[in-house]
This record gives structure tokens, C-alpha cells and sequence, in this order.
């Protein structure tokens, strides 16, 4: 289905994709995953408001779909346990921005970003350890282009639409 935050995601999904060495299975897994993370993320910040088909097609994916992932399925201890990492640090994340002051602000701006460990924990699965430790650097130069001052201005936009 196609829906606004896939779309998001298809003028990164190149670049994914070269990171995980051209692998179509380990990026379509990366994509269905970011795109559910998204899309949580925006429904508990509630500063983007997900479509009825945005949120049928994520709880799909996350029902049907990724269970069945051939990549997700072979690689499942690997890549749940860094999941289960990413989750818990998006909530922790989450507690640090609404709950703390600025030096908890700067804990949760790094720990927003575990997710992205996920695309490394793929590159790792695809062209082993020496590939991971070459990608992992741009892969996190990617993820990480928004800046902290950006993400103090982020947060309090996000703050301000939660709070209408």
C-alpha cells in the first residue's frame, strides 16, 4: 500500500539499499520496519497525524508481513534482540524529553537515534563484520543529519501540536 510515510521513505531507499550491499530482502525488512517506527512515533508524539490506510497498512505489515520476512525469519535472534534495543531506548527517549531538563534532552536526542543500529545490524548480516564497520559510519552520518539545535526546534513543535 502506499501511503504518505512509505513514500517518505522511498527517496531513502537507494541508499539503504547500498548499504545493505543491494540485498532486496534485508532492505525491504529495513523499510517495513522504519516506516512502523514512523509511524508509532508519530502517533505518540501525535505531532503528524497517520491516515486510516497509513495505520491498517503499518499494523499489516507488522501482523501478516513481517512475521513472515524470510530475512527477518533467518536472522530473528540477531535482529529482534536489536529491535527490542531500539524500542526500549525510544521509550526511554520519550520518558527523557517530556519528563527531564536539558541535559536529559541530550541524553534523548542520542538514544532517538538507536534505531539506525537496525540497518547496521543488517549490514552486518549481509556483508560481515569488515562491511558493517565500513558502511556504519555514513550509515550513521545519514541518520544522524539533523542536528541537535534542529532537534530542540523539532521537539518543541512537537510539544506545541501535542499540547493543542
Amino acid at each position: 500500500m502506499d501511503t504518505p510515510e512509505l513514500n517518505r521513505l522511498h527517496k531513502h531507499v537507494p541508499l539503504i539499499a547500498g548499504f545493505l550491499k543491494g540485498d532486496q530482502r534485508a532492505t525491504d525488512f529495513v523499510v517495513l520496519v522504519f516506516r512502523a517506527l514512523h509511524v508509532w512515533d508519530d502517533l505518540i508524539d501525535q505531532d503528524k497525524k497517520p491516515t486510516a490506510d497509513e495505520i491498517n497498512s503499518v499494523f499489516w505489515d507488522l501482523l501478516i508481513e513481517l512475521p513472515r520476512d524470510q530475512f527477518y525469519m533467518s536472522n530473528f535472534q540477531y535482529l529482534n534482540a536489536t529491535l527490542v534495543n531500539a524500542v526500549i531506548n525510544w521509550h526511554a527517549a520519550t520518558d527523557l524529553e517530556r519528563n527531564g531538563g536539558d541535559h536529559d534532552k541530550s541524553i534523548a536526542f542520542i538514544l532517538r537515534g538507536a534505531y539506525i543500529d537496525i540497518v547496521s545490524a543488517a549490514a552486518l548480516l549481509v556483508g560481515g563484520v569488515e562491511w558493517a564497520k565500513q558502511v556504519t559510519p555514513a550509515i550513521r552520518r545519514w541518520a544522524h543529519e539533523e542536528t541537535y539545535s534542529m532537534y530542540l526546534d523539532n521537539l518543541k513543535a512537537e510539544t506545541e501540536a501535542r499540547n493543542v
